[in-house]
């Protein structure tokens, strides 16, 4: 099991950044069936998120940890602007 100080607490693709409720709604809305095609064969993380996912540039996608320093990314989730970290 995960620590909670190694959690994921967001995504980052395409430069902006995601809370994981939203990363895994945007990840399945640019890659359509791919994407349950890949939660088959790739492993995933603890949100349901394949570990290989990339975004729409080709880029693979970011994680932010709960260790990670509040200066190194914004305060709220893009798309549904709910903060990050409380």
């Amino acid at each position: 099991m995960t620590q909670k100080t190694h959690s994921i607490i967001a995504y980052t693709a395409d430069a902006d950044i995601y809370c994981p409720g939203c990363a895994r709604e945007y990840f399945k809305l640019i890659h359509g069936w791919k994407f349950a095609l890949a939660l088959l064969s790739a492993p995933h993380d603890q949100h349901g998120i394949p570990e290989t996912i990339k975004d729409q540039a080709g880029n693979e996608a970011g994680v932010v940890f709960a260790i990670s320093e509040p200066a190194d990314y914004p305060e709220a989730c893009c798309a549904c602007f709910e903060l990050i970290r409380d």
